[in-house]
């Protein structure tokens, strides 16, 4: 025992001394009431009862008394083991799994127990303990994780962990910085064959997200092979149980990736689902990863947009990029004079004039505004346009400067404008920006970002002071400071049931002409205002409760994300709902979604069965019910886990050595329990006693008072 504490649950130590000391006293008045010869006689008598008042006292302040035990423990050695899909592949007989199972309980465990504590746990995307017989079912692999979650499932540090797995982590952190901190020696073994065996995996599909009816679209599936030498196969594409179109390729060499293109035509509007499928060859690895899906929302239309602007560089170049996308048809309007407009639409000029009614508006899907002149656009048009996006739903975009537009359009601005800036501006996207869907420029965030900073600086004329409420800003200027920070360039915003957006340049014409006369590809121009086009005329997002999934297709174990926009009846974001969502699932499930401001909401679930599934989200306000809407996702058979079927042998070497371990690969593993530099490990244990519920201080109590008593009947006291 290396430490005695006692400490009172109810009242003060200081209370109870005072309350001790008059028990006391009062015990003393009470005898002194005796002959003065007897005083002497009877303190036992006094000290007695001042004692067994003292303990019922003592008793009433709830004691507890607590003592530290100093042990001599075995250390804990915990053995991790991967039950994730990629445990189930045969190259070290039966599968990786069972060749690790029959390390674990004829190698490790014999000789670990006699100088450790040694318990088995499993981990794919989390760590538990084994309490039945293991089975490779776990879609991801999350090393890092799982390393951070030991401590915590064991309930105390470890002094080493055995992590018996084939390396193959797919989600999560880097588990090189899990294992840099844990605190702990890592003795990581190798399952499977390092080196690459015959396998055939769809790697990546490369298409269009949005096509039209009537259109060819491409799709491009990269297929990587290794270990075959001019081998045959087929490579087909499906649409449910219908083959569309079949290519035969030709697979060669260690490691081979090739494409392979396919060109679809939807023919009817909706989303559609589609995989890729590689015909099984002799001896593979696995073949869970020879297929693929995606998906792909057909509309039904081109896009028809009005530009209202004066004769420049900008709207030349717009033109031009819009003919090239077989799925815009742009009308350009513009001022020749006060009175004169040229229409051109196509390749044809015609003299033109402004819509006047909105019949004529209405034919178009979006209305582009570029530097208006004083006047160019009327009270009128700008009541027409103002319809145009609140009542019809539709989409307008402002470019360039805005400071001649009507007062009835400044609402749908979304910035506050503040002035001339007129300079040289570069536009930099926001956190928001590089994942929007006008804005990203490739599907990979950090390609997109490299895009934007090669993109060159632009004249800028009007100064934005800030954002409009509810309105998101996806570009800034760093270099322009506002109240809210960097002066938004490119923002958007819901305006009643459509969307506006604006872009604060006269010269976005620089990012087509000038990578041109670089040498590079101009695709950044026309992939932004592709982006920008349809993201304002999707439709899906006019009712005042919006959702999505942040994909159409996942596959097996991946998290699916729920994005949730809620608009009051003014379609204004609305921060103080309560939205739920209901997923179809065997046993249906309700996800709270957590607010995120203006008017979104969040959630997310880990890992749902393959399958095809609906999904319903109900937003409430104060118990009553705002809106509801409804979707569909699909999860596939496929997993992260054969994507790569390889044993990552430098990673678990890497993980060891970062943490002070060794690797072993399994045929040397019967090693490891030699090679643990183990000690006796010292722990301090604390036990409370809860005194008032204790029955020594009833004894003594009975003891003391009992005493008292009989001692002052055999005086012949009362």
């Amino acid at each position: 025992m290396s430490g005695f504490s006692l400490h009172l649950t109810r009242g003060h130590l200081l209370f109870l001394s005072l309350f001790i000391i008059l028990s006391g006293f009062f015990s003393y008045l009470f005898y002194r009431r005796r002959p003065s010869g007897a005083i002497g006689r009877d303190w036992p008598l006094a000290f007695l009862r001042g004692a067994g008042l003292s303990l019922l006292l003592f008793a009433l302040f709830e004691p507890v008394a607590g003592m530290v035990l100093s042990l001599r423990q075995k250390p804990l050695v915990p053995i991790l083991i991967d039950t994730s899909g990629s445990m189930s592949i045969d190259d070290t007989p039966p599968s990786r799994l069972q060749g690790a199972e029959r390390l674990i309980e004829v190698e490790l465990l014999p000789s670990l127990r006699k100088k450790a504590e040694a318990v088995v746990l499993s981990f794919s995307g989390h760590v538990q303990a084994v309490s039945e017989s293991l089975a490779p079912s776990g879609k991801v692999t999350d090393i890092g994780e799982s390393i951070r979650e030991v401590p915590k499932v064991l309930g105390r540090q470890p002094s080493a962990l055995i992590l018996v797995t084939d390396g193959a982590s797919n989600v999560g952190e880097n588990p090189l910085g899990a294992a840099t901190e844990a605190g702990f020696p890592i003795y990581t073994v190798g399952v499977g064959e390092a080196s690459m065996r015959r396998d055939v995996l769809v790697r990546m599909i490369r298409t269009n997200e949005i096509a039209y009816t009537g259109d060819r679209v491409p799709v491009e599936a990269d297929i990587e092979s290794k270990g075959f030498k001019d081998e045959k196969t087929v490579v087909s594409i499906y649409e449910g149980k219908k083959r569309l179109d079949a290519k035969e390729i030709t697979l060669s060499g260690q490691k081979q990736e090739q494409s392979v293109t396919f060109d679809l035509n939807p023919t009817t509007p909706g989303l559609h689902t589609y995989r890729i499928v590689v015909a099984p060859l002799k001896d593979e690895l696995t073949t869970d990863n020879n297929s693929r899906p995606f998906a792909m929302r057909v509309l039904k239309s081109k896009i028809k947009v009005l530009l209202i602007a004066r004769p420049c560089w900008d709207a030349k170049f717009l033109l031009i990029s819009s003919s090239e996308d077989k799925n815009v048809s742009m009308n350009q309007l513009l001022l020749l004079d006060k009175t004169r407009y040229l229409l051109l639409s196509g390749s044809s000029e015609n003299p033109g004039r402004l819509p006047s009614s909105h019949s004529e508006l209405s034919m178009y899907d979006i209305v582009a505004v570029h530097s208006p002149d004083r006047g160019q656009i009327s009270e009128g048009l700008g009541k027409l346009i103002s319809d145009f996006v609140s009542s019809d739903g539709k989409g307008v975009l402002f470019l360039g400067g805005m400071s001649n537009l009507p007062k009835n359009l400044e609402p749908l601005l979304p910035v506050v404008l503040g002035g001339q800036l007129n300079k040289q501006v570069k536009h930099q996207p926001t956190v928001e920006g590089l994942a929007h869907a006008t804005t990203s420029l490739s599907a990979d965030m950090y390609q997109s970002q490299s895009t934007w900073k090669g993109l060159p600086p632009v004249q800028v004329e009007d100064r934005a002071v800030g954002l409009k409420s509810g309105a998101t800003a996806l570009a800034v200027d760093p270099a322009t400071k506002t109240a809210q920070g960097p002066m938004p360039t490119i923002a958007i915003e819901r305006f009643g049931r459509g969307k506006t957006m604006c872009i604060l340049s006269n010269e976005t014409w620089k990012w087509s002409f000038m990578p041109v006369g670089l040498g590079k590809p101009s695709a950044a121009y026309s992939n932004l205002f592709s982006n920008v086009f349809r993201w304002l005329v999707a439709r899906q997002e006019m009712d005042r409760l919006r959702i999505r999934t942040d994909k159409n297709i996942y596959t097996s174990g991946e998290t699916v994300t729920f994005l949730v926009e809620v608009y009051d009846e003014n379609y204004r974001p609305e921060d103080r709902a309560n939205v739920r969502v209901k997923i179809s699932t065997k046993e249906p499930i309700e996800l709270p979604l957590a607010g995120m401001g203006r008017g979104r909401y969040e959630g997310a679930i880990d890992a749902l069965p393959p399958g095809q599934f609906t999904y319903r989200a109900v937003a409430y306000k104060d118990k009553e019910k705002i809106a509801e809407a409804r979707g569909k996702l699909a999860v596939d058979e496929l997993t992260l886990e054969f994507t790569e079927t390889r044993m990552r042998e430098d990673e678990l070497k890497a993980i060891a050595s970062a943490s002070g371990g060794l690797y072993f690969s399994l045929s040397e593993a019967n090693l490891l329990p030699d090679k643990l530099a183990l000690e006796t490990v010292s722990a301090k244990k604390r036990l409370e006693f809860d005194l008032k519920t204790s029955p020594i201080l009833f004894i003594l109590a009975v003891a003391i008072f009992g005493t008292e008593w009989f001692w002052r009947k055999r005086r012949g006291l009362p």
